[in-house]
């Protein structure tokens, strides 16, 4: 049978834990800060809806030095509670976060072989699961399911996709229920052939997601249509400098194009499969796609990232399979960590010390393996 990907991720991940183990906080403004006057690495809804973002509440060091701040006009956490005055604030807790991913890991093992990529990212292949739903008619109502040839993201009652696709929205759904009611936390699912477009749409079923609702689905012949339409750098792989540089690449070739249009100037040079323009107009780097990056053809998009980028990215482009759900086997290494302000005081620097060896002991205990050297 044909593969069938749902790919869970918890919303807001730190919030929602801070919120599941403190009941009072669900519903108002919550961010999670790192120890090292870093700022804030997660905000609630409410946060966010607040107007604070990441970045934000950050020492006044690092909003006059660093560009990335300094760009977004970062405030510090005085302004922000001055903005929000009914904003919470918590510390993270790393070895709490890891205890509630192990769980949702535990719980999602009940539907197939499941591959965690990080505290709240989970793929589990529900093939298997799925086909033996569609056997008895099981079927996703009420799943929005992504068309090329309507409204994206449109809601529908599942009747567009596959039955095994259908039935694994079924899953999906209850994957959904049982972690919201066994470990009080919120999520969102994609269901599709493979983890890429499972992922992303995941991403667009978010509370903040251009579709919402918690569940999105794609049927098989709309799923290359749906990856080509998705802007470059939110897709695995190409959100940091590689797929910065790819964008800049085309907003280049794009800019070019249009000069020599404006100079009279009828193909040869860069750009587009005949050497004419490419199939978009100047823009900004955030919102090109890869539809759009496919559309300068393979050897121009070989001339800018190389022969293998280009082929992987024409992979992508048609759907192609990304090598199936992959359980992972236990961490190579155990580590403890802490985040604090930076100080010269070397007692404190003993009492850390003693604490993360403290940790990081209970860890390999728990562990169980023998070291290796």
């Amino acid at each position: 049978p044909s593969a069938c990907v749902v790919h869970l991720d918890i919303d807001n991940f730190y919030c929602a834990v801070e919120a599941a183990d403190e009941p009072r906080l669900r519903g108002v403004p919550l961010a999670v800060t790192q120890g090292n006057a870093g700022g804030f690495v997660a905000l609630s809804a409410e946060a966010k809806a607040a107007g604070l973002r990441k970045g934000d509440g950050v020492g006044e060091g690092g909003r006059r030095n660093i560009p990335a701040l300094v760009a977004m006009a970062s405030i510090g956490i005085a302004e922000a509670r001055r903005r929000v005055p009914e904003l919470v604030v918590r510390p993270m807790r790393v070895e709490r976060y890891r205890q509630v991913a192990s769980s949702v890991l535990a719980l999602l093992r009940r539907w197939g072989r499941v591959e965690k990529t990080s505290y709240d990212d989970f793929y589990v292949d529900v093939t298997a699961a799925a086909a033996a739903a569609a056997a008895v008619g099981v079927g996703g109502a009420g799943v929005r399911v992504w068309r090329s040839d309507g409204p994206p993201l449109a809601s529908g009652g599942g009747q567009e996709l596959a039955p095994d696709l259908s039935a694994a929205c079924s899953v999906a759904q209850e994957m959904r229920a049982a972690v919201l009611a066994e470990l009080q936390l919120p999520s969102s699912a994609g269901v599709a052939r493979n983890k890429l477009a499972a992922r992303l749409l995941s991403a667009a079923a978010k509370p903040a997601g251009e579709l919402k609702g918690g569940l999105a689905a794609v049927a098989d012949a709309s799923a290359a249509a749906f990856l080509r339409s998705r802007r470059l750098l939110t897709i695995p792989g190409l959100q940091q400098k590689r797929g910065r540089a790819l964008a800049e690449a085309l907003s280049h070739l794009a800019r070019h194009a249009e000069a020599r249009q404006a100079g009279g100037g009828t193909g040869g040079g860069a750009g587009g499969v005949d050497g004419g323009s490419p199939g978009f107009g100047p823009c900004s780097t955030s919102s090109l796609t890869l539809g759009d990056a496919l559309s300068v053809g393979r050897a121009e998009l070989a001339r800018l990232v190389g022969e293998a980028e280009a082929a992987e990215l024409l992979r992508l482009g048609e759907g192609g399979c990304d090598g199936g759900v992959v359980e992972r086997g236990p961490a190579r290494s155990i580590s403890a960590e802490v985040s604090f302000p930076p100080t010269s005081d070397a007692a404190r620097h003993a009492e850390t010390l003693r604490g993360l060896a403290a940790t990081l002991l209970r860890r390999c205990a728990a562990d169980g393996r023998p070291p290796r050297r």
